[in-house]
């Protein structure tokens, strides 16, 4: 069974399998249009699945019910995530006349095949999007066709898409809302207990080379060239390192030797991982890009100072005066 799992989720394209191999479970249910109701909206999104954009998804889709403003949320598959521990209650009636879907331009095309008869004719269709870089690339741009209006959570992501296209582009913030971490220890969580402790996190999903945790442990190794018992130490808290298991090695041999370096890979639910940033001293993110920086907003709010790249969205809510920027360098990305 741990083959079969191993080579289900390793041998993947465009994050998802390419073995072929024959479907279990039930079918899903498809979206059905019932209404074109211009009082309310349809968020279609990864819902139900542990990942960044299933968490802005659930965020819109909280903000509105909290506006009264009737919602039909309606689940997108496509992911290699897992489901999320709680998820929200969703529906496959569409009622309304407008959408707002959650799937970001270089996937829209799935959501294009799985769902456009059904959504995209007679519709209104706005697209939430992020993207990490200044420049949009061709093939990702084929998606705004399909689009009437485009949300962006940065001017940073915005400012890129508005360079490619005389569609609308707004910038449209996603609330956040104040962090409640549970009660879990740094023991519980894995964290050594009574030292000064840097806190790196990321989704090996959301592309390591961007996230950039190697970057994180050099400069710490750097800072601190040899271990001590009671100096600091180093967590990196990832998700998702088993379907990614090459550049999690990759971060496991260049923590390799270093006691004081923590390398944690867990899913864990969202209150205890609030508490993972409640436990830590300090956040550290030397990014290369981030289309928002939802974690660094996260420890801020929960008073924690944060270290980060002075570049792409985080430059919304992240300055001197709040903060400790890192400036970098740009480069071209192949």
């Amino acid at each position: 069974a741990r083959f079969v799992d191993w080579a289900r989720t390793s041998w993947q394209l465009e994050r998802r399998s390419v073995l072929i191999r024959p479907s279990i479970g039930s079918a899903r249910t498809p979206v059905q249009s019932v209404g074109h109701n211009h009082n309310g909206i349809n968020v279609i999104g990864y819902l139900a699945f542990d990942s960044s954009l299933g968490d802005v998804g659930r965020r819109i889709v909280a903000s509105l019910d909290a506006a009264h403003v009737p919602v039909a949320a309606l689940e997108h598959h496509r992911t290699g995530s897992p489901r999320s521990p709680h998820p929200p209650v969703t529906t496959v009636a569409a009622h309304h006349h407008t959408n707002l879907v959650v799937v970001n331009a270089d996937q829209f095309h799935f959501f294009v095949a799985d769902h456009g008869d059904t959504l995209l004719r007679g519709r209104r269709t706005i697209a939430y999007w992020f993207w990490e870089l200044e420049h949009v690339p061709a093939h990702m741009r084929d998606a705004i066709a399909h689009v009437d209006e485009i949300w962006a959570g940065t001017r940073f992501v915005a400012d890129a898409f508005a360079a490619v296209t005389d569609t609308p582009v707004r910038c449209v913030p996603i609330p956040v809302t104040e962090p409640r971490p549970s009660g879990a220890t740094r023991a519980e969580l894995g964290m050594p207990e009574g030292r000064f402790t840097f806190v790196v996190t990321f989704d090996h999903f959301s592309v390591a080379e961007r996230k950039n945790p190697w970057g994180a442990v050099e400069a710490y190794r750097r800072a601190f060239p040899e271990p001590t018992p009671d100096g600091p130490v180093l967590v990196v808290k990832t998700i998702n390192g088993d379907r990614r298991w090459q550049s999690h090695e990759r971060l496991l041999l260049a923590a390799a030797g270093r006691p004081d370096i923590v390398v944690l890979d867990a899913h864990l639910d969202r209150a205890d991982q609030m508490a993972v940033l409640a436990n830590a001293d300090c956040l550290v993110s030397l990014h290369r890009s981030e289309g928002l920086g939802l974690h660094c907003a996260e420890a801020m709010w929960l008073g924690k100072p944060v270290v980060a790249t002075r570049y792409s969205g985080n430059l919304d809510f992240m300055d001197d005066d709040c903060s400790v920027l890192i400036d970098a360098t740009l480069v071209p990305v192949s």
